[in-house]
């Protein structure tokens, strides 16, 4: 009986370890989808503005900036989250021009996931 078990230990152990990385790696948060999209060209002077993540993430803390044209960032207000893993604001009053959007999020695993989405006002 304890030779069967200790010959069943380096398998138990590796479907263990991999059951945890896995759920590890599925926790943090990916963007999955934003309005607007990477690099695409948007009508404004408003734009609205849509995160979609793979997660669920915590939207008191997290936070989407606005890098204007000439470099000044803006902190986004965030609207209530309609679903767990979203977030949604909007800018208003853009001129013609790129910008970037930088969004820091905080997961349900607990950590920090960040990421840019440069676009274009037209």
């Amino acid at each position: 009986m304890i030779a069967t078990i200790h010959r069943r230990l380096p398998g138990l152990f590796l479907l263990l370890l991999v059951a945890c990385a896995t759920q590890v790696c599925w926790a943090h948060a990916i963007l999955m989808d934003s309005s607007p999209k990477l690099n695409s060209a948007v009508n404004g002077p408003d734009v609205d503005i849509n995160l979609r993540f793979n997660v669920r993430i915590d939207g008191g803390r997290s936070r989407v900036l606005l890098v204007s044209p000439d470099g000044k960032v803006s902190p986004l207000t965030l609207a209530s989250q309609a679903t767990p893993d979203t977030l949604q604001t909007r800018a208003t009053g853009l001129k013609p021009g790129t910008y970037k959007l930088q969004w820091r999020v905080l997961a349900s695993d607990g950590h920090m996931s960040s990421g840019d989405i440069p676009f274009t006002v037209n």
